[in-house]
């Protein structure tokens, strides 16, 4: 038995333990499984469908950037993968969900690469906003070679991180 609060209130559940064959030690965790109650709806135009497809635009971005934070917090990674994983889950969405899944999928990785590019690190478009907010700031031009070894440094950082 545990005991579980929930809001001002206190519940006790029953539990099993899953029990490793080969140490003998006991686990007990949590599995955070894909919602399987799948709702479709139907707009009646143009107008309803755009906003519909913006609000779950928005809620996408809105997660993608709590887990950004998490990343940059230690609070919690996720799951992390790399450009082969990224082929992987797409193959298996598509072939769980067909279609609208994979639509969806590429909906999620070009947010993603979005919010990653917009990022104020040198290299990526983020980065050549910041030298300009810089330029702006301090009303004078950065030194267009210090400006190009800074991005390679960065270019190989993202590199590095890439193949890690």
């Amino acid at each position: 038995k545990i005991l579980v609060e929930r809001g001002d209130q206190q519940l006790s559940l029953d539990v099993t333990c899953l029990t490793d064959a080969e140490t003998g030690f006991q686990r007990l965790g949590v599995l955070i499984s894909a919602n399987t109650d799948r709702v479709l709806a139907k707009a009646a135009d143009f107008a309803e469908a755009s906003g519909i497809a913006s609000a779950v635009a928005g809620n996408m971005l809105g997660e993608q950037l709590k887990a950004l934070q998490n990343l940059t917090s230690g609070s919690g990674v996720g799951e992390v993968v790399g450009p082969v994983g990224i082929v992987q889950q797409g193959e298996q969405l598509a072939q769980s969900e067909g279609l609208a899944g994979l639509a969806l999928f590429f909906v999620t990785v070009n947010l993603n690469l979005a919010l990653l590019n917009a990022l104020p690190v040198p290299a990526l478009d983020g980065g050549k906003v910041f030298f300009v907010l810089i330029e702006q700031l301090f009303a004078k031009r950065l030194d267009e070679q210090r400006k190009q070894d800074i991005e390679f440094v960065f270019v190989l950082l993202v590199l590095a991180a890439l193949v890690n």
